[in-house]
């Protein structure tokens, strides 16, 4: 079960483009969840560089690289379209947003990126995991 695995929690929130020039935030909230790179430390054998492709229940899948599964992404401010630093933030796979288990609109997993509140892409978070598979 998931929650076997050590928790990490911290902030993180969504940053998607709206209709030009708008965009759309989300967040920051606080999530719980377990990092990917716990999960992947149940598989001594990975090679130095690998990927993961996480499928959603709508069949829906998202691919990561090595660079993005450890934190290196793009990071934004909140208030613009424009990525401020890159890195910094943590891939969980959240069972919990502000102490409370995911619902049917986000879960019941989710892949989130978290830290101090930093926004980054929604093209990056993925709802209602079913499976990760390491390619």
């Amino acid at each position: 079960m998931i929650e076997d695995f050590e928790s990490y929690s911290g902030y993180g929130g969504i940053i998607k483009p709206g209709w030009f020039p708008d965009i759309v935030v989300e967040g920051p909230f606080n999530y719980t969840g377990v990092k990917i790179s716990t999960l992947l430390e149940e598989f001594p054998d990975l090679p130095d560089s690998y990927n993961i492709t996480v499928t959603s229940s709508d069949d829906r899948t998202n691919e990561y690289n090595f660079s993005q599964i450890n934190g290196n992404v793009g990071v934004y401010n909140g208030t613009s379209n424009e990525s401020y630093t890159t890195g910094g933030v943590t891939m969980i796979l959240a069972y919990k947003k502000e102490g409370e288990y995911l619902d049917e609109t986000e879960g019941p997993l989710r892949i989130v990126f978290i830290n101090d509140g930093e926004f980054t892409s929604s093209k990056l978070w993925a709802k209602f995991i079913v499976s990760i598979e390491i390619t």
